[in-house]
């Protein structure tokens, strides 16, 4: 994570994807700033912005195409099987 405006990192590189990360989204849950992450290791990642803490994870049978921002508490994710819809 980095700030946009100076390009200094604001502290250490989210973990925890063990493939490649192919679908970022930023939004918000329950009013507070959140990343969603999705990749190869079939797995979608809900990271919360403000305390970096453990994410909540997603686990899928397929890779991860796309992530959208989680929108009423529900997140769209793409594969090749098609979409699903998770409400966190």
């Amino acid at each position: 994570v980095w700030d946009l405006a100076t390009g200094d990192p604001l502290g250490d590189p989210f973990t925890g994807h063990t493939g490649d990360v192919s679908a970022v989204a930023v939004g918000e849950l329950d009013g507070r700033p959140v990343v969603v992450s999705g990749g190869a290791d079939s797995t979608v990642r809900v990271r919360d912005l403000a305390t970096g803490g453990n994410p909540r994870v997603i686990q899928l049978d397929v890779s991860v195409l796309s992530v959208t921002k989680p929108e009423n508490n529900v997140v769209a994710i793409g594969h090749r099987a098609g979409l699903t819809a998770v409400r966190i």
